[in-house]
């Protein structure tokens, strides 16, 4: 078996997704509030589009197979260096937030607004990793596929942040307004 960044990428992931799925299975935190079926299943169709034009055989793209960069070696190890960020990123978010965090968008018994670790650079550093990581994805597979599912990506994840961030601000009140002030959104120190 030839080795190839595209399978990298693919290992990666699932690695990631594997880690992901079993943490999830360990948290069964108490909620008390739960987003929408509807905007759930929004937010999972955007998700579900972006991994199809990533992971599904390409020859089906057409033009979406166009490249937006050189293919380079240079390129490619770049892109799964963000990769790597992206991902690791992620997972010490997923491992600060510890038992407040939930595939869903919920508020659990006794949550507590967190300030410390990357949320003190981001407020959604998560979605900051995972962004990173399809990113680092997309400059690995050099097509505009890859490119549209980014943008499906960050529209999910702006879509999601919307509706915690409303939540958080009716829980925390001034506490998460003077948050939002100092720490951005969803890039550390731009948005």
């Amino acid at each position: 078996m030839r080795f190839t960044f595209n399978k990298l990428i693919y290992l990666i992931w699932g690695a990631f997704f594997l880690y992901w799925f079993l943490a999830a299975l360990f948290n069964q935190a108490k909620t008390e509030q739960k987003e929408a079926i509807a905007h759930r299943l929004l937010y999972l169709t955007l998700l579900g589009l972006a991994i199809a034009l990533i992971a599904f055989d390409p020859e089906i793209y057409g033009p979406l197979l166009w490249r937006f960069i050189q293919d380079s070696l240079v390129v490619r190890v770049i892109g799964l260096v963000i990769l790597v960020f992206g991902l690791g990123f992620a997972v010490w978010a997923r491992i600060h937030l510890g038992r407040y965090w939930s595939a869903r968008i919920t508020l659990v018994q006794g949550h507590q607004l967190i300030q410390t670790g990357p949320y003190r650079l981001v407020r959604n550093p998560i979605y900051f990793g995972a962004l990173a990581a399809v990113f680092g994805t997309a400059l690995i597979i050099g097509e505009i596929r890859a490119l549209l599912a980014l943008i499906l990506v960050l529209a999910a994840f702006l879509l999601k942040i919307s509706q915690e961030e409303k939540w958080l601000r009716e829980r925390f009140g001034p506490e998460f307004i003077e948050y939002q002030k100092k720490v951005k959104a969803l890039i550390p120190f731009i948005f």
